[in-house]
C-alpha cells in the first residue's frame, strides 16, 4: 500500500516499488525480487525539485516544502522517516528519474565530480555504508551549468527579475549562473516540471545485508560492487600519482621547471581524459535540468542576441570519443599550489601546457605496463588530444585557434530551443574564451 508523507514523499512496499527500482537498476531489481521482501521492507520514493539539496555536511536532506529540502535531524522531518532511514548518515538510494550532481563548492569555483542519472544503480549512501564521510554536496540536477553568452547586463537582468519575481544579483562570474537558474525554477512560473526522483531503502535492508542466505549475500555483493565502482577516482588517482612521480623525475633530469599551476592543470585534464572526473559539454536536452525553458527565457525576456548555449557536466568516454571541454578562463581544478599561478596570460598557460604534455608523452615509454580500464596507460596518453581555443585576437598558429572554430567540429554549440537565423554564436563567452577541447586522436 502506498503511504503519502507529503506531496514529495511516498512510502512503498516492494509490490509498488518494483517498477521504479527496475527503471533505476535492472540488476538490483533482480536481486531484490529474488529476496521477495515482506512488508517491513520499505522504499521511500522522494522527488527533489531542480536545485534543491539532496545531501550535504554528511547528512541526507528530504523535500518537505515547495522547492526546499530539510536535513534529516531537523524537527520538521517526521519521526517515521528518521527512525526508518537514520541507519547511516546518508541512506542507500538509487536514482529513478532525472539526474543529480556531486560537487564541492568554493568561493571562486565549483569542483564537479560527476552528474549521475538512472540505470547506474545505488549512487547515494555507498560511501557511508562503508563508514566513509564525503565532503561533497549533492543537488537535484546539474550545479555546474554555465551560459556561454554574457548574461550579466544589469538592465536586461532586471527584466528577468521583474518577470519572474526573483531576487538575484546579476552574475559576476559563470559560477553564479546556477543561482539564477535555480531561482527561476523555484519561482513556480516555469511550465517545465523537473524533479530528481530517488528511491531510498529503509533500515531493514541494512540490517539484513549480513544475512547468510544466498539472496542476501547477493545483495551484499552488489553493495561491494558499487563501492568498488565509486572508488574509481581514488584508484585511478593512486596509479596516476605513481606515473606523475616518474614524470616529475624526468622533468628534473631535463632541467625543466614548469609553472606548478600548469602542472596541476595538466593533471586535472588527464583525470578528465581517463574518465575519473567530469568535463563539460553544451546541452541539447533537459537531462541536467529544466534548461531548454531557461534558454527560452533568456531569449524572450532577457533579450539575448546570441545562441543561448549552456555548458553542463559530461564524462568523457574513451570508446565513444565525444569531446568534452575545460575552461582555463574559469578553472575548476583543485590545485595544490593555488597561489603560484605565475604565468601572466591564458595564452602563456596554453603554450606551457601543450609543451609539457608533448614532452611527457614523448617520455611515456618510461611508464611501463600500467593499465586503466583494461587499456595500457601509455597507449591512452599517446592518444590524448588537446585542442586550444581563444578569442580571435589571441589565437595563435596551429595550436591555439579562434573560438569561432569550435562549432566547425561540434554543432551542439549551436543548439537553441528557438530557431532564429539571426542568433549568432557567442564566440567571446567567458567559458570558451580560453578553453581546452579534450578528445582521443583518431
Amino acid at each position: 500500500m502506498i503511504e503519502n508523507i507529503n506531496e514529495y514523499i511516498q512510502v512503498l512496499d516492494w509490490k509498488e516499488a518494483r517498477a521504479f527500482v527496475k527503471k533505476g537498476d535492472k540488476g538490483l531489481f533482480d536481486i531484490i525480487d529474488a529476496i521477495s521482501p515482506g512488508n517491513k521492507f520499505k522504499f521511500y520514493k522522494m522527488r527533489y525539485p531542480y536545485g534543491t539539496t539532496i545531501m550535504g555536511d554528511d547528512t541526507v536532506y528530504f523535500p518537505d516544502k515547495p522547492f526546499t529540502s530539510t536535513p534529516l535531524a531537523f524537527a520538521e522531518v517526521p519521526d517515521k522517516i528518521k527512525q526508518d532511514l537514520n541507519y547511516q548518515s546518508v541512506p542507500l538510494g538509487l536514482i529513478t528519474e532525472n539526474t543529480l550532481e556531486i560537487f564541492k563548492e568554493y568561493p571562486d569555483k565549483v569542483f564537479c565530480v560527476c552528474l549521475s542519472g538512472p540505470n547506474e544503480g545505488i549512487q547515494v549512501g555507498i560511501f557511508e555504508y562503508f563508514g566513509l564521510t564525503t565532503c561533497y554536496t549533492v543537488t537535484a540536477g546539474a550545479r555546474s551549468v554555465y551560459m556561454v553568452p554574457k548574461i550579466s547586463e544589469t538592465r536586461y537582468h532586471k527584466r528577468i527579475m521583474n518577470a519572474y519575481n526573483i531576487n538575484c544579483y546579476q552574475p559576476k562570474s559563470i559560477f553564479k549562473h546556477w543561482q539564477i537558474f535555480k531561482s527561476l525554477y523555484a519561482s513556480g512560473n516555469l511550465k517545465t516540471k523537473w524533479e530528481t526522483e530517488i528511491i531510498y531503502l529503509n533500515k531493514n535492508f541494512h540490517e539484513m545485508a549480513n544475512d547468510k542466505s544466498l539472496e542476501w549475500q547477493n545483495f551484499k555483493s552488489y553493495l561491494y560492487k558499487k563501492g568498488f565502482e565509486h572508488s574509481g577516482f581514488g584508484r585511478k588517482q593512486v596509479i596516476l600519482n605513481l606515473v606523475w612521480e616518474k614524470m616529475t623525475s624526468v622533468l628534473k633530469e631535463e632541467g625543466m621547471k614548469p609553472d606548478p599551476y600548469t602542472i596541476d592543470t595538466l593533471k586535472h585534464l588527464i583525470y578528465v581524459f581517463v574518465e575519473a572526473l567530469a568535463g563539460s559539454r553544451p546541452i541539447t536536452n533537459d537531462y541536467a535540468g529544466p534548461l531548454t525553458e531557461i534558454q527560452k527565457i533568456y531569449l524572450d525576456v532577457y533579450g539575448l542576441t546570441n545562441i543561448p548555449t549552456i555548458m553542463a557536466p559530461y564524462h568523457f568516454n574513451y570508446e565513444q570519443n565525444i569531446p568534452v571541454y575545460y575552461s582555463m578562463q574559469c578553472p575548476t581544478l583543485l590545485s595544490s599550489t593555488p597561489n603560484l599561478r605565475k604565468l601572466d596570460t591564458i595564452i602563456q598557460e596554453m603554450n606551457s601546457l601543450n609543451g609539457i604534455k608533448d614532452f611527457l608523452i614523448s617520455k611515456s615509454a618510461d611508464i611501463g605496463k600500467m593499465k586503466l580500464n583494461n587499456q595500457y596507460l601509455v597507449d591512452m596518453l599517446r592518444k590524448m588530444k588537446f585542442s586550444y581555443f581563444h578569442g580571435d585576437m589571441y589565437s595563435y598558429g596551429v595550436y591555439i585557434r579562434p573560438t569561432k572554430e569550435i562549432i566547425d567540429t561540434d554543432q551542439d554549440f549551436l543548439f537553441s530551443p528557438i530557431k532564429n537565423g539571426n542568433l549568432s554564436f557567442a564566440e567571446n563567452g567567458a567559458f570558451i574564451k580560453g578553453c581546452v577541447k579534450i578528445s582521443k586522436a583518431t
